[in-house]
Order: C-alpha cells, then structure tokens, then sequence
C-alpha cells in the first residue's frame, strides 16, 4: 500500500462515522424539520407574492411601511406593528426549533473536515501525481462545500438583524402614541438580540469559524512536515 494510499484510506476511516452520526442525528430530529415545515408554512400566509417568501427582506419591507399611509388610524398603525411584532416571534422560533439539529451536524462536520482537510492537502503537496492531484483537489473542494454554505448563510443572518433593527429605528414613529413607542421599544430591544448558531455550544458558526478550519488543515500539514512524516511514509 503507497502513503497516498494510506492517507485516503485514513480519510475514509473519518468520513464514514461522520455520516453515520449524522444520518443518526438527522433521523431523531426529523419532527424538528416537520415542525419547522408548519412554522414556514404559517408565516408564508403573510406573503402577498412569490418574491416575498424571504421572510426577513418582507418583515423589514412591513416595518418601512409603517405609519406612512395618513388614511390609517392610529389604532391600525398599532396593529400592524404588533403584526410585525409577532412575524419576528415566529422566525425566532423557527430558528430555535432548527437550532439544536444544526448545532449537532455541524459540530460533527467542522470536527471531520479540519482533518480530512490536513489529510488531503499532505496527500496533495507530498504523494500525488498528476491525476491523483486532480482528485484531491475535487476532494478538497467538495470537503469545503460542505461547511462553507452555511457559514456565509449565518453570516447573512448576522447582517438581516442588523438591517432590521436600522428599520426599526428609523421607521415614522416619532409623533405616534405612547403606546405604540413602548411597544416599538420593546421590538427593537428583541430585534437586537444576536441570531447566531453555534456548533456543539462550542463553535460559531460563522466564514470566520471556516477560514479556521483551513488553518487547522495546514496544522496538520505543517505537523507532517517537522517530523519528516512523509519521508518515512515513502521508506516504509
């Protein structure tokens, strides 16, 4: 058996539990997703369009609109802003409901590709030939579609709450009720509340989370190198 063997041998040795935990993980969440199906199904009663199913983007669309039709009484204004209110409520939950199947996976998944990355990159720079470097890099590059999506959608999400909160804020309330500013209040203190997920309470799961898994992959790399782990490999 050649080292380059042996490595992708040893990667595979990571990768099956992997999946195996989190098809297990998967398997006794399901009524989360089932859940968490109903959730999105509820809220999209408030969409008028198809374009409106980003929930986010239409919630801040609804806070903009607020209190800028003078036809409407301030009864309504109230109402509607409660509506607002509520829709933010709905999408706390669903994150929540989804939250500790994320956490679980990803945890896992962060775990298996710092390593299966090292691997791959020592395989690559160390014992490849021209084909083999090709299949490494389609390994490599598939090994990071499987974190990186999620992290840039978390990171998306950091950047929804901050825009929704600017909306709160800048939003026509200055000459409502004292009812409605309390209750506006109270909406922006929720809304700034941080929306992140985390892998395992551990990691945050974030572009920066994954911009440290490749550093923990040359960690690896590095560690083969200063105890000459490739030459002895070869000797071997």
């Amino acid at each position: 058996m050649t080292p380059g063997e042996l490595i992708t041998l040893v990667q595979l040795m990571f990768n099956l539990p992997n999946c195996y935990i989190k098809a297990a993980i998967l398997y006794f969440n399901l009524w989360r997703l089932e859940k968490a199906k109903e959730m999105l199904d509820e809220m999209d009663k408030s969409c008028t369009r198809q374009e409106e199913k980003l929930q986010f983007d239409l919630l801040i669309k609804r806070i903009q609109r607020l209190r800028c039709d003078g036809d409407k009484s301030e009864d309504k204004n109230y109402e509607e802003l409660t509506g607002c209110i509520k829709d933010h409520k709905r999408i706390l939950e669903y994150c929540n409901i989804l939250r500790p199947l994320i956490s679980s996976t990803i945890f896992f998944q962060f775990l298996v590709v710092g390593v299966v990355l090292g691997l791959s990159f020592t395989n690559l720079i160390y014992f490849s030939d021209l084909l083999s470097g090709i299949v490494n890099l389609a390994y490599i590059f598939g090994c990071c579609c499987q974190t990186f999506p999620f992290c840039y959608t978390c990171n998306l999400l950091e950047e929804d709450v901050d825009r929704l909160t600017l909306s709160i804020f800048q939003s026509n309330w200055l000459s409502a009720s004292r009812r409605y500013k309390v209750s506006l209040v109270y909406f922006l203190h929720k809304a700034q509340q941080p929306l992140k997920f985390t892998a395992g309470s551990i990691f945050e799961i974030s572009l920066r989370t994954n911009i440290s898994l490749a550093k923990l992959a040359f960690s690896v790399v590095t560690f083969v190198q200063k105890f000459n782990l490739a030459a002895k490999m070869e000797r071997e």
